[in-house]
C-alpha cells in the first residue's frame, strides 16, 4: 500500500494547479467573477448590522442566498476541474475544450452529494466548529468520488467516508495548508490593491481569487487519488485499468 503523505499531496496539488493554469484558469476566472459580482450586488444588503435589532431577516436571507450561490459555484468548479486533474494524475494532459467537455458532465453527478456535504459542513459549523471540521474532512472527496466512480448521492457520501477513514488528520492538514496558501494570497491582495487604481485593483483581485480557486478545486481530486492508492494499493496504471475515469 502507498501511505498517504500530506507533503506529497500538497506538492502535487500545487504542481498540477500551475501546470494546468491555461486549462483550469478560465473556469476559475468565471467562478471568481460570478462570486465577486454576486457579493457586489448582495453584499450591502447583509453587511448592515443593527446592534439593537441584530441581523435583519432580509439581511440574513440575502446572506443565505449568497452562501447558496457560493456553494453551487464551488461544487461546479470542483466537478469540472476533476476531469482535467484526474487525467493529469494518470499522465495524460488535456486541453481546455476537452476539460470542459468532460468536466461539465460531472456537474450533474456531483451537485447532489456536493450540496449535501456543503449543507452538513455549514449546518454543523454553526453550533460548534469541531463537528463542522469533521464533516469537511469526512466528506472532502465526495465530489471526485461522484464524478470519477459514477456513484449516486448516498453512495458517494458513504464512499467518501470510507476513503477518508483513518486519514482524517491527513485531510485536515492538507486542507489547512491549501487554505493557508489561499489566505496568504488574499492578504497580499488586500495589502496591494488599496494603493492601486480601481480597475487595476479589480483585475488583480480577480486574478488572485481565480488562482486560489484553482488550488481549491484541484485539492479534492489529488486527495481522492492518494486515498484510493492508500486503500486499494493501486498505482496510476491500476487506477486507470480499474475503470475509474472522470
Amino acid at each position: 500500500m502507498q501511505p498517504f503523505n500530506v507533503g506529497t499531496a500538497f506538492g502535487e496539488t500545487i504542481r498540477i494547479s500551475f501546470r494546468n493554469i491555461p486549462v483550469f484558469g478560465p473556469v476559475a476566472l468565471a467562478a471568481a467573477g460570478i462570486l465577486m459580482a454576486t457579493e457586489t450586488v448582495l453584499g450591502p444588503q447583509w453587511v448592515h448590522f443593527d446592534f439593537e435589532a441584530g441581523l435583519t431577516t432580509t439581511g440574513f436571507g440575502t446572506f443565505l442566498t449568497f452562501l447558496g450561490v457560493f456553494m453551487l459555484v464551488v461544487i461546479a468548479l470542483v466537478a469540472v476541474t476533476t476531469y482535467g486533474a484526474f487525467q493529469d494524475m494518470q499522465g495524460r494532459k488535456v486541453g481546455l475544450v476537452e476539460s470542459l467537455t468532460g468536466g461539465i458532465g460531472n456537474v450533474r453527478l456531483a451537485i447532489g452529494p456536493g450540496a449535501l456535504a456543503a449543507v452538513a459542513f455549514v449546518g454543523l459549523s454553526v453550533p460548534l466548529v469541531i463537528p463542522g471540521c469533521l464533516a469537511l474532512v469526512v466528506l472532502f472527496v465526495v465530489v471526485p468520488v461522484a464524478a470519477i466512480e459514477r456513484l449516486g448521492v448516498w453512495a458517494s457520501l458513504r464512499r467518501s467516508f470510507d476513503l477518508t477513514l483513518g486519514h482524517w488528520w491527513d485531510i485536515f492538514w492538507l486542507s489547512f495548508f491549501i487554505g493557508f496558501v489561499g489566505g496568504a494570497v488574499g492578504i497580499g491582495a488586500r495589502i496591494v490593491t488599496p494603493v492601486m487604481e480601481p480597475v487595476s485593483a479589480f483585475v488583480l483581485d480577480l486574478i488572485l481569487n481565480s488562482l486560489c480557486f484553482v488550488f481549491l478545486a484541484v485539492t479534492p481530486t489529488v486527495a481522492y487519488v492518494h486515498l484510493y492508492r492508500a486503500q486499494e494499493d493501486a498505482g496510476p496504471a491500476e487506477l486507470q485499468s480499474s475503470g475509474k475515469t472522470a
